[in-house]
């Protein structure tokens, strides 16, 4: 059970708190979606944050998916350390991603179809203005997330994906 927003840190309470995670969720679906012709398995919603999130490997995506394949990506010598205790990462965001995910999906700015594929909802992301008027950081988070959805959408299975990471479901 996650503590009460009370009880938390101002820096996870600004990082990840439900609204801001969505939006990220979001934009990585719309990413996705972009890409293929079917929602994100929603599986892969646990794998956006530790991409798009971590500094170390948020500054080293590339910014065009399709010309850098995920298996060529993490075979590249100066990347080989994103895969160092990535599972950890994924672990401990889960519990967010999960939070991120009902809040989105409470709103309709999720919709999860019959196959528990993520596709955008009904609901237009209220308030993104806000998020493009935040600061530099603020705006190249939710500019990476939708490249990490692009990324995934290119990189196969779920099971593919999570294996190319070193993640056990």
């Amino acid at each position: 059970m996650m503590p009460p927003w009370t009880e938390r840190p101002v820096e996870i309470s600004n990082l990840l708190n439900p609204a801001f995670a969505g939006v990220l969720l979001r934009r990585s679906v719309d990413g996705y979606t972009s890409e293929a012709e079917v929602g994100m398995p929603i599986e892969l919603a646990f794998l956006v944050m530790p991409l798009g999130l971590h500094p170390e490997t948020a500054r080293r995506l590339p910014s065009r998916p399709a010309s850098t394949p995920l298996h060529a990506w993490l075979q590249r010598e100066e990347n080989r350390d994103v895969l160092v205790r990535f599972d950890e990462r994924v672990r401990s965001l889960a519990p967010f991603t999960r939070e991120a995910v009902i809040f989105a999906a409470q709103r309709r700015v999720l919709d999860i179809d019959e196959q528990g594929r993520m596709i955008p909802g009904v609901e237009p992301l209220r308030g993104f203005s806000t998020y493009k008027n935040c600061a530099d950081e603020v705006k190249e988070a939710v500019n990476r997330c939708f490249i990490v959805g692009r990324w995934l959408a290119l990189s196969g299975t779920t099971a593919t994906i999570y294996s190319l990471l070193g993640v056990r479901p």
